[in-house]
């Protein structure tokens, strides 16, 4: 079967793309999107088709690259994971500021709220934390790896897929 060749997108990110710019290889983002711990904003999971990443994509492919590094078993995460990607409340423009930090205890995922009040993205738990991530230092780090004209286009919201001429 032939997988068709990824487009070049303005506000979106190919798997190699994405790869490049999360420290994640293209076969964990793909193991990822497959056992759903990341869902790529554009395409199908299906076979044979192209997924493309979005910025926001990027941002939480990026927190658990820095997971992983940390040594953090993923699949204790995924509620969590998935919580954070696909919780409105945290994608409107004054949530995004307030997304600064998640701390774990190595089986919860806690968003740490304005107020100092934590959030259990997994479920209710004792709060001994391991380490906490700055989500704006992912945030920075993608930035840092994105060309100027892939900054001109990024948005942490899903928009219709632009073709690049």
């Amino acid at each position: 079967m032939n997988v068709p060749a990824p487009k070049k997108m303005l506000n979106a990110f190919s798997p190699t793309e994405a790869a490049r710019i999360t420290g994640l290889s293209v076969h964990m983002l793909n193991y990822l999107a497959r056992h759903t711990y990341l869902k790529p904003a554009y395409g199908s999971a299906g076979r044979g088709s192209v997924r493309y990443y979005s910025y926001r994509d990027l941002i939480i492919a990026r927190i658990i690259a820095r997971l992983l590094a940390a040594g953090l078993e993923i699949s204790r995460l995924k509620k969590g994971i998935a919580s954070l990607v696909r919780d409105p409340n945290l994608s409107t423009g004054d949530a995004q500021k307030d997304l600064r930090l998640l701390a774990t205890d190595g089986s919860a995922l806690f968003f740490v709220e304005r107020d100092g009040g934590l959030r259990d993205l997994t479920k209710d738990g004792q709060l001994a934390f391991a380490f906490v991530l700055d989500v704006g230092i992912a945030r920075d780090e993608v930035v840092a790896q994105m060309s100027d004209e892939e900054l001109r286009y990024f948005n942490l919201e899903k928009r219709r897929l632009q073709k690049a001429a």
